[in-house]
């Protein structure tokens, strides 16, 4: 367990569609069974619908997430983050999906490789990796691993 006033944020981040949920899903259920109490963030850009099971929060919710909250777009960050952690104080980290403004480390999830460079301009925060399926290795220079390699990039975040 963190130690500290907040846990470490990781953000994922990439366009809609890319496979953010789907990824966390296997990343948390890996986490979960490692012991790891993680919390998520996710930034949703639509309408909330917190009684809905097939959201992405419900989703991450029973994928092995120890806390999960939807953040309005207009939410900044970190009072998202102070948010859940009110919710669950004894988080080991925090994952933030879809704030690409967040100033944190963050690794991007996209469709194909080729799209990581555009992609890596819309972030705002230290880009460490890339998760992409497709063609091509354009990970600029940080880290880059496919959707499959989910054992890898579990291990990379613990």
């Amino acid at each position: 367990m963190f130690h500290g006033t907040e846990p470490p944020v990781i953000g994922f981040v990439g366009p809609s569609g890319a496979g953010k949920t789907t990824l966390l899903e296997r990343l948390l259920a890996r986490w979960a069974r490692s012991g790891w109490r993680v919390g998520v963030i996710k930034h949703a850009h639509h309408a909330l619908r917190p009684d809905d099971p097939n959201t992405d929060t419900a989703r991450l919710a029973r994928a092995g997430a120890a806390a999960v909250r939807a953040a309005p777009w207009e939410e900044p960050w970190h009072a998202a983050v102070r948010r859940l952690v009110e919710q669950d104080p004894c988080l080991d980290w925090i994952v933030a999906e879809g704030y690409h403004a967040a100033p944190v480390v963050q690794i991007l999830v996209v469709r194909d490789a080729r799209d990581a460079a555009a992609e890596r301009e819309r972030a705002r925060g230290w880009v460490v990796g890339v998760v992409a399926g497709g063609r091509g290795s354009q990970a600029g220079g940080v880290r880059a691993w496919t959707p499959a390699d989910v054992a890898e990039l579990a291990a990379f975040v613990a």
